[in-house]
């Protein structure tokens, strides 16, 4: 008799763990998706569950809907030229590039509002580069890093600043 008893626990128990399964939801009041050709747009209005949490230069974020960040890069770098990346972004401080060219260049480096304005303006030169700038002190909101190299090419990113 114990040994039915404890065979219909156990089945009973295994059967429970195998019916709580859970996949990603969202608990929000509003929301929806819109695709097109070359863009999906997402997003949700009053979502009960977010935690943030963030020891710089990392940020954990909590919850069902996360957005998606990528590096946009608005115009592109002929290959031959070489390549340019940006990270992290989003960022809250400290923003990292590297510049890898084919051969000795010259870059100037300038980073931008949405309104145009000139905040950050630096000037490297050489091969294989990097570089660190700290926009610890400017406003949470979206800029553009813009890279002139010998006055010839140019390569756009948009970062976006966190708090």
């Amino acid at each position: 008799m114990k040994s039915r008893f404890l065979l219909l626990f156990a089945t009973l128990w295994i059967g429970h763990i195998h019916a709580q399964s859970s996949s990603p939801e969202v608990v929000s009041s509003a929301g929806d998706t819109f695709q097109g050709d070359n863009i999906r747009i997402e997003w949700t209005l009053g979502e009960l569950a977010i935690t943030t949490i963030q020891n710089p230069p990392q940020q954990i974020t909590q919850g069902f809907h996360q957005p998606v960040y990528t590096i946009t890069s608005i115009d592109e770098l002929p290959e031959d030229i070489g390549e340019i990346s940006v990270f992290p972004n989003p960022t809250s401080d400290i923003m990292e590039m590297r510049l890898n060219f084919n051969q000795y260049q010259k870059v100037q480096i300038r980073l931008t509002d949405t309104q145009g304005r000139v905040l950050i303006t630096k000037e490297i030169s050489g091969q294989n580069l990097s570089d660190r700038t700290d926009i610890r002190e400017l406003p949470r909101g979206s800029y553009f890093l813009i890279f002139f190299i010998n006055n010839q090419y140019t390569q756009t990113f948009k970062i976006q600043k966190l708090n």
